[in-house]
């Protein structure tokens, strides 16, 4: 089996990576791997597999097909799989028009948020066989009328590697200059206002009020000098570390607990599924998908600053509650293995390469 991972986007979004860990994943297992992106996009430097061939997508539509069947091998059966918008578009057109003679070539579409998409043709056009969503409420926003039995819920995964911190805990406190006993709360947002930022920058101030121990507030991609005003008219300056990495298991290692604050329709953010696996209870907004991984006592409603400061005080009060939300959390993390979604993904992949040989073989014999 050739397989050829097309993205469009051009970022390290959560994504991008899930496109990246599902290469990493089949090249380990001996497959053949291209992974196509537009020139300059930052995901490549985040990999070191080099058994992973790494091409250029290109813009126009006429290139694409150019070098995606440049790099079809005819000699056996084919997969594409899509992901984000012009990437799927782009692929749903080409695998409806391409002639016949393509038949071990097959299109699968991965759609991993939750609203309806503005422009269901693609979906629905012949090219694709399959559909991989990463959760229920996405495939529940699928418009795919009579090929609802396309779609499959994978979910996301983490590799083990995202949860092995490469410093101790001691030493990134002590560089970042975290008091040893403080209660440390911790998030991964970047600075888009969905993300939640300043409604965690007021309710970690009003959590603050309530304790008399020393607290602290870990803010992994967001922009110090875009939230400064905020901290200082909340006088938190002092209290509140930004960090700028892209590998966060340094930092939660230490967290005492990890708050999503997001109020954008999240599907299955990678975040959460990473404090999860390294043992953290959450607390988290109850949008999109979210309510799927944890259970309603951590959940409260969007953009309410006092029920997220209430949640937050009520599970650092509760200590028993906190150390079984950990343990729960852990337990459930390993649902959403890098092997899971390996499994699941090849299991769809050699269903719908049958179909296609199936379906193939009758036109031959009608003399289609």
């Amino acid at each position: 089996m050739n397989i050829l991972i097309v993205t469009s986007s051009k970022n390290r979004s959560g994504g991008t990576r899930q496109a990246l860990y599902l290469a990493e994943a089949l090249a380990d297992e001996g497959y053949p791997v291209t992974f196509f992106t537009y020139p300059g996009a930052s995901i490549r430097t985040l990999s070191h597999n080099e058994a992973i061939t790494w091409r250029e997508l290109p813009c126009s539509l006429a290139s694409v097909n150019t070098a995606i069947l440049n790099h079809i091998n005819h000699g056996s059966q084919n997969i594409i799989h899509a992901f984000h918008n012009k990437a799927v578009q782009q692929s749903a057109y080409l695998g409806s028009y391409w002639p016949p003679r393509h038949f071990t070539t097959n299109c699968v579409s991965h759609r991993r948020v939750t609203s309806r998409p503005g422009n269901p043709l693609p979906l629905l056009l012949p090219g694709f066989r399959a559909y991989t969503v990463n959760s229920a409420l996405c495939a529940r926003k699928m418009p795919m009328l009579w090929r609802k039995n396309r779609v499959h819920v994978v979910n996301n995964s983490i590799p083990d590697d995202r949860t092995i911190p490469n410093e101790t805990a001691r030493d990134v406190k002590s560089r970042l200059g975290i008091p040893d006993d403080a209660v440390v709360l911790g998030t991964v947002a970047n600075n888009n206002p969905e993300k939640g930022i300043e409604l965690l920058l007021r309710a970690y101030a009003l959590v603050t009020r309530t304790r008399n121990r020393p607290m602290r507030l870990v803010v992994i991609g967001g922009n110090p000098q875009r939230w400064a005003p905020v901290c200082e008219e909340l006088r938190i300056t002092d209290e509140v570390h930004f960090i700028s990495t892209q590998f966060v298991a340094d930092y939660l290692q230490f967290f005492s607990l990890f708050v999503v604050a997001s109020y954008f329709i999240e599907s299955q953010p990678n975040v959460i599924l990473e404090a999860m696996s390294m043992g953290l209870p959450v607390v988290a907004t109850d949008v999109g998908g979210i309510p799927e991984l944890l259970d309603g006592q951590f959940l409260y409603p969007p953009r309410n600053i006092s029920a997220m400061a209430v949640k937050i005080v009520r599970m650092l009060e509760n200590e028993p509650l906190r150390t079984r939300a950990a343990n729960d959390n852990y337990i459930r993390s390993r649902a959403f293995t890098t092997e899971h979604r390996l499994r699941a993904v090849l299991g769809i992949y050699n269903k719908v390469i049958a179909e296609s040989a199936s379906g193939f073989a009758r036109r031959q014999t009608n003399g289609q």
